[in-house]
């Protein structure tokens, strides 16, 4: 099989879309068989490598077959992994970076469950796929977007002619788990963990370790009083940061937008003693690692997920709780939404969806929010006060309360109608 994936994929790169014919044939002096390949009135020799005719003849039709069903089926046979590398060259402009990163794990994965050609994968191709994924502990919801991003990709081999259908149709997909909140840290929990944290920074083995965990104990810092995401606070550098006027100005790296957002006063004494420690330039970086790039993700992850383990701590998201922790804290102080939003780089839907829990209001709240000004102009106020109290009665008490005043306001009516 893998022979005749090589030879057909040889004479696709020859035939280059336009329709070719073979002949199978040994030349003289020549111990293996070969397939001249005729395209217009230029041919081409491809060796089958065997000497054995019955062998020969055996690959001489399944090329052949391959091709005519490519005919038939009114298909343009194409090379399976050159296909994703145009899809993912396109994809390239049109997703984020990291998204594409995905993109690219997910079609490396598949590729080693997935024919030569595109017109030859089928449904069982992609169900052998997605139980590696299963036998790999991948969950459910990674798995389901996973073969999103497959049907995708066949979507578009069936647009440009590849293939006639997707064989992504009809493969169950299981369902996602509903997703768990990310909850705030308490102040409790915070105090734990950094003291944990500064302990780790003690007690490094050595120099290099003890550099580090001080660089990840800035950071959690940098996110517990500013909210930023950890992809901008890695990437800080010195220029982003006024000490003077005590903010932060970036672009995010998750939405694009300019940003500009106030640091707590508590938190710019100890940028600037960190600040001092460091006499940087404006463009070094406030957290460098100890290589002088970036931290990493995976860095950050296993130290806090080490700290809070050792403090009996569990927590979803560890790192992005920060966030929620900064909302939450902001929110409880009283700051209206709006600023809350203009502070975390957010919208002010993204704010109310993710933090504001709907709690319904008093209904002394209420009243005071509509005042006294709403009850002039009612003929009769006695009875519309009698009207009003009646959300305590019974249901036989209220309909014998509303009777009466619908009387009583009828009353009031004609003897103000002017006589004819």
């Amino acid at each position: 099989m893998i022979q005749v994936d090589r030879i057909v994929s040889e004479i696709q790169k020859y035939a280059a879309g336009e329709q070719v014919s073979f002949s199978l044939h040994r030349p003289p002096r020549r111990s293996n068989w070969h397939i001249r390949v005729y395209r217009g009135r230029h041919s081409k020799i491809v060796s089958l490598r065997t000497t054995d005719k019955k062998q020969a003849k055996a690959i001489d039709a399944e090329i052949r077959s391959r091709f005519q069903r490519a005919v038939v089926e009114g298909i343009i046979a194409t090379n399976t992994s050159k296909f994703f590398e145009q899809w993912l060259a396109g994809k390239e402009t049109e997703i984020k970076p990291s998204s594409h990163k995905k993109y690219r794990s997910v079609v490396d994965k598949a590729l080693k469950v997935m024919p030569a050609e595109v017109h030859y994968v089928k449904r069982q191709n992609i169900e052998q796929y997605k139980q590696l994924l299963i036998r790999e502990g991948y969950a459910p919801k990674s798995i389901h977007e996973e073969l999103c991003v497959l049907h995708s990709a066949f979507e578009n081999a069936k647009l440009l002619g590849y293939t006639n259908v997707n064989p992504l149709d009809g493969v169950s997909r299981p369902s996602k788990q509903p997703r768990q909140p990310v909850k705030a840290y308490s102040e409790a929990e915070l105090e734990a963990l950094f003291a944990e944290l500064e302990k780790q920074a003690r007690n490094g083995r050595r120099e290099h370790s003890d550099i580090a965990w001080r660089t990840y104990i800035e950071l959690f810092h940098c996110m517990n009083y500013t909210g930023i995401r950890v992809s901008d606070a890695v990437k800080l550098r010195w220029h982003n940061v006024s000490l003077a006027f005590g903010t932060m100005s970036f672009v995010q790296t998750k939405t694009g937008k300019d940003t500009l957002i106030r640091i707590p006063t508590v938190y710019v004494e100890r940028l600037k003693k960190l600040y001092d420690s460091q006499n940087p330039q404006p463009d070094d970086l406030v957290y460098p690692s100890t290589t002088g790039n970036p931290v990493t993700d995976n860095s950050l992850n296993g130290a806090i997920r080490k700290a809070l383990k050792n403090c009996g701590i569990t927590k979803k998201s560890p790192i992005h709780a920060f966030r929620h922790t900064v909302a939450m804290r902001l929110l409880g102080a009283g700051l209206p939404v709006h600023e809350v939003a203009s502070q975390l780089g957010d919208t002010v839907e993204t704010i109310v969806r993710a933090y504001v829990k709907p709690v319904l209001p008093s209904r002394a709240d209420v009243d005071a929010a509509y005042g006294q000004g709403s009850r002039k102009g009612h003929a009769n106020m006695e009875e519309m006060e009698g009207f009003a109290a009646v959300g305590a009665t019974s249901d036989l008490t209220l309909k014998r309360q509303e009777t009466r005043i619908t009387k009583g306001i009828l009353s009031v009516c004609q003897e103000s109608r002017p006589s004819s």
